[in-house]
């Protein structure tokens, strides 16, 4: 039997290409328009992206991080090449320059790894055992973590008044508005459960 001949791959060539693309980032005029563009549209990017990645879990329902799969990414991909690229080639004719190569990678891998911070790559398993401790429900006589669990844990890592550990299990008594309410209802609810939720106290174990 004849075998089929395969191209080995250029290693110099590979080489070349890297060190060029290296060379073209670390030019003066690349690291400002990384530090003036790129930077702060992965933080706008990134902060949109866990917005609806939450609102759509515990509004809707919908659960779209639940493969991991950052679909967002995907479609802020395909926008910026088919829709954007194009619009600042026909507007700006050369004077601004299109979203190279190692930008949108650099952006689709942002989005890719934090697509699921928002709920099952870290929130849905941190939050829930920021309160878990000292759950006077779990932490029972017959348990012993009173004993043989809570002295070896730090206490600035979760909170220990039962009564926020009740009232995160239990949730704000906040009286829900109707399905078929306007838009300001809604509004108004959510703003009475953000004002309802004791933010300072959760600072302290989440920056830790």
């Amino acid at each position: 039997m004849s075998k089929t001949p395969y191209q080995r791959v250029d290693l110099d060539r590979l080489a070349a290409q890297s060190t060029q693309t290296a060379r073209a980032i670390g030019a003066g005029g690349s690291w400002r328009r990384w530090a003036i563009l790129i930077l702060p549209l992965v933080v706008v990017l990134c902060t949109l992206q866990s917005a609806t990645v939450v609102l759509a879990e515990n509004i809707q329902q919908v659960y779209m991080a639940s493969t991991l799969i950052a679909v967002i990414g995907f479609i802020v991909l395909l926008v910026i090449v088919l829709l954007v690229n194009p619009l600042i080639r026909v507007t700006f004719r050369g004077r601004l320059a299109t979203f190279s190569r190692v930008e949108l990678v650099s952006l689709f891998a942002v989005l890719m790894v934090s697509f699921g911070i928002p709920t099952f790559g870290l929130t849905s398993q941190l939050v829930p055992i920021i309160p878990t401790p000292w759950n006077p429900q779990w932490n029972t006589p017959q348990r012993g973590w009173q004993e043989d669990l809570l002295p070896h844990l730090n206490r600035k890592l979760y909170i220990t008044d039962p009564d926020q550990v009740r009232l995160y299990r239990e949730g704000v008594a906040v009286a829900q508005p109707a399905e078929r309410a306007g838009l300001g209802e809604h509004l108004a609810y959510y703003r009475q459960v953000f004002d309802a939720i004791p933010w300072g106290l959760w600072l302290e174990p989440i920056g830790y």
